[in-house]
């Protein structure tokens, strides 16, 4: 059913890894935007008004999106880094 809909299926890993595709990783939202630019664009500036306390007002562009196939989402897992929780911009 999923070829049906136009989707390749990854295998990701055991559980133990799926650290990879976890927010601010190379693998997660971002390779889906048509203008990955302006996505890190308006995600920086949301972490920013986070920073400074006062309301959030910032957020994603509208984006269409795009098609990523299945290698090089792969490829983009395997160029993952992990990032512990305290490191990171929006936690």
């Amino acid at each position: 059913m999923i070829s049906q809909l136009g989707f390749d299926t990854v295998d990701a890993g055991p559980l133990a890894e799926s650290w990879r595709f976890e927010p601010e990783t190379t693998a997660y939202v971002t390779p889906y935007f048509a203008d990955p630019v302006a996505l890190q664009e308006s995600l920086g500036k949301l972490a920013e008004e986070i920073r400074s306390g006062i309301p959030p007002r910032s957020f994603a562009p509208v984006d269409a999106g795009r098609t990523l196939s299945a290698e090089q989402l792969n490829r983009l897992l395997s160029q993952s880094s992990r990032k512990l929780n305290a490191d990171r911009v929006l936690g």
